[in-house]
């Protein structure tokens, strides 16, 4: 596992935090504190109750990304403590994995500081409490170890001891969850998803609405439901027809006496009789179903990868929950029945263009702005164009397959070659080719 650091910097009342670039491939768009990946060449000995590597690492950090000379400032006296925060090992449901040191560097003086910008696009100083306020207003995007750092130094900022940073839940009767933004909870059972994803994200929204529970079977509906228990929602809302989005939905609804909220269009792909003992409300797109920070709540039709499948979002566009129009782990497939790669294209542009602050997919975890829909608008508009040249050159399809996808594992070629079937069904509808 790949280790890192972050570094607390520490003037009088106030601490200094970053946020990240949205175009970065590692928590785009968090708000976070300086620092990153450990180096094998990275040495240092200037404060040695620190390991060599970590000191290194900290000090080259903090001149790449704000220009600050950690050692000249510990020379020139301006440092009066190092404090070791502890460690926080990212779970095992982010895709990306780290071992990340926390230290906390008082400084006498504040030295001026200078952002690169190709790491972060905002840097400030402030007071804990700002930095909460603007959690509580949906303003921030933030890990779990920042914000229980956050709290502690609101309470505490010469806190200087090592912090247990491990989720607080039973790992044999719970599943994980964070809140990443206010308001919006993401339970992480497993499911019945495709490879390599093992979770389809539950959300559950100001209390109000429950977003696809689907836990892969009994013992882990057992787990979702206590993770649930002394959670409030008044609907259960289900993106798509897709079983890894509603599998024991219906139980759940019985259980705990609240409606099922699906489309018109995905209704006809679930199995008969599936919401026989449930009250179901059938989705018209202009209507509100709750609100946030006194935002009314809407909904988007973004067909494509299922027919029907929709997004959420309160008019504020404070985040997104866009289902499985991207994937925070592997690659959505558009293939089989009900799927339009036309309507996809179509689906990514329409959230693309009503530029949400934070984006949430189905499978993995939230990411700043519409980066990611953005790059895989490009990538499919270039997947489509390689499609068409080489139909045009008469390959067949596991020509394509083979050409596109050349090192591609053999388990997913099936979904790759839906969606090279569903590119020339798309060409075709424009005209493109016969």
């Amino acid at each position: 596992m790949k280790e890192s650091v972050a570094v607390i910097l520490a003037h009088q009342d106030k601490i200094y935090c970053i946020k990240r670039q949205n175009y970065l491939s590692v928590f785009p768009g968090y708000f976070s504190f300086p620092g990153g990946k450990v180096d094998l060449s990275d040495a240092a000995d200037f404060y040695p109750s620190i390991p060599s590597r970590i000191l290194g690492a900290m000090a080259r950090e903090l001149k790449e990304e704000i220009d600050l000379d950690l050692e000249i400032e510990f020379k020139k006296g301006n440092v009066e403590k190092i404090i070791d925060l502890g460690l926080a090992i990212t779970p095992d449901f982010n895709p990306y994995r780290f071992k990340n040191y926390y230290y906390k560097i008082n400084l006498k003086t504040m030295p001026k500081l200078t952002v690169d910008i190709n790491e972060a696009m905002w840097a400030g100083l402030e007071t804990p409490k700002y930095f909460i306020e603007k959690y509580h207003q949906g303003e921030m995007l933030a890990v779990p170890p920042m914000l229980k750092l956050l709290k502690i130094f609101a309470e505490n900022l010469h806190h200087d001891a090592p912090i247990n940073y491990e989720l607080p839940y039973d790992k044999d009767l719970e599943v994980p969850s964070i809140e990443s933004i206010f308001g919006v909870k993401q339970f992480m059972p497993l499911s019945n998803t495709l490879p390599p994803a093992v979770r389809t994200n539950c959300f559950l929204i100001n209390n109000q609405i429950l977003v696809d529970p689907s836990p892969k079977d009994v013992n882990e509906y057992a787990k979702l439901k206590k993770s649930l228990e002394k959670e409030k929602f008044n609907l259960i809302l289900l993106t798509h027809h897709h079983p890894d989005h509603y599998e024991y939905s219906a139980q759940l609804a019985q259980e705990r006496n609240v409606p099922i909220y699906v489309s018109e269009r995905s209704l006809k792909y679930f199995p008969d009789d599936y919401f026989k003992n449930v009250q179901l409300h059938v989705i018209k797109m202009d209507q509100t179903i709750g609100d946030y920070l006194g935002s009314p709540i809407k909904l988007l039709d973004i067909s494509g990868h299922a027919d029907g499948q929709i997004g959420i979002y309160p008019e504020n566009k404070k985040w997104f929950i866009v289902g499985d129009l991207i994937q925070g782990v592997g690659t959505v497939v558009i293939g089989g029945e009900g799927s339009s790669m036309g309507e996809y294209l179509a689906s990514l542009k329409k959230v693309i263009d009503l530029d949400p602050q934070v984006i949430y997919p189905s499978h993995g975890i939230a990411t700043g702005s519409t980066n990611r829909l953005q790059e895989t608008l490009k990538h499919r508009t270039f997947r489509e164009t390689q499609v068409l040249n080489f139909f045009h050159k008469n390959k067949s399809l596991h020509e394509m397959l083979e050409l596109i996808y050349p090192q591609l594992s053999e388990n997913l070629k099936p979904f790759a070659l839906q969606n090279i079937e569903s590119h020339l069904i798309h060409l075709k509808a424009q005209g493109k080719i016969v």
